[in-house]
């Protein structure tokens, strides 16, 4: 018997899941993540119909306008960039069998509670339904794993929720960086505009200095009045605010099209 102390011990920041993935890829690393609140399937009518097909041809072209039509709205999520897929609901067959193709890993997570702390945790937007999600409604994974511990699947002992990705997996872009230390070194004043809230204060001060920012103006988060706010609203009424202040904004610049969009861009 091998003897382990408290000193032995290793304090790891992860969020488990008590659930197993659904299909067959059970891993993947540094991905981008979707959630759909209202399930991944196609959508249902609010009233029910009766179809009547009358031969194999007929059966065979519906058969074949569905799966497009679901390939459509699979193939739009892949596209977006999104590794992982996330659904509140339930999974139909043939849209499982898409996002297989297309090497989309699926998770179920069926309490809303639970949801809400997946979306917190990796910073995504829940959307009611399938389709295209905008870039600023996913979020990110370190990486996501099912894993057996004493003979239960669990789902994410390796899913890394912000702190840890803060400190380890979070780089800072060359090129940004260096526009940063250029502008700096020319005298503008410079304010740090992003769309997290005030709970992440904390954890992206840590990772800007980890990546080597530094020395900025303000860092400007989203307050409890700009919950809920498209991207683009919230930081165009941020940017005016500044103006309000009587700062003359002259260049605005970020990996976002709600950096670059909208209005008080630049003088």
């Amino acid at each position: 018997m091998v003897r382990i102390g408290v000193h032995d011990c290793t304090i790891v920041r992860v969020m488990v899941l008590k659930t197993d993935a659904v299909g067959y890829i059970q891993r993947v690393e540094k991905a981008k993540v979707v959630v759909f609140s209202g399930g991944v399937d196609t959508s249902a009518t609010e009233t029910k119909g009766t179809m009547q097909i009358h031969s194999a041809e007929q059966l065979e072209k519906y058969s074949k306008t569905g799966a497009a039509k679901v390939e459509e709205l699979i193939k739009a999520v892949a596209e977006s960039g999104a590794k992982v897929v996330v659904s509140g609901g339930a999974v139909g067959e043939m849209a499982l069998h898409f996002c297989e193709r297309y090497k989309l890993m699926v998770l179920r997570i069926s309490s809303k509670f639970e949801l809400q702390r997946f979306c917190r945790t990796t910073g995504a937007v829940a959307i009611l339904k399938l389709g295209r999600p905008n870039p600023n409604d996913l979020g990110y994974v370190d990486s996501v794993s099912v894993e057996e511990i004493g003979g239960v699947r669990v789902m994410g002992k390796h899913f890394l929720c912000p702190k840890i990705i803060i400190y380890t997996e979070a780089p800072a872009l060359p090129a940004s960086l260096k526009l940063y230390k250029e502008v700096q070194q020319l005298g503008f004043t410079i304010f740090l505009l992003t769309g997290r809230d005030e709970s992440q204060r904390n954890i992206t001060v840590k990772n800007l200095l980890y990546a080597g920012y530094s020395n900025w103006k303000r860092l400007i988060r989203r307050q409890e009045s700009d919950l809920g706010k498209l991207a683009i609203v919230y930081k165009s009424e941020r940017r005016e605010a500044l103006e309000d202040e009587g700062y003359t904004i002259h260049e605005s610049f970020g990996d976002q099209w709600s950096h670059l969009s909208g209005f008080a861009i630049a003088a």
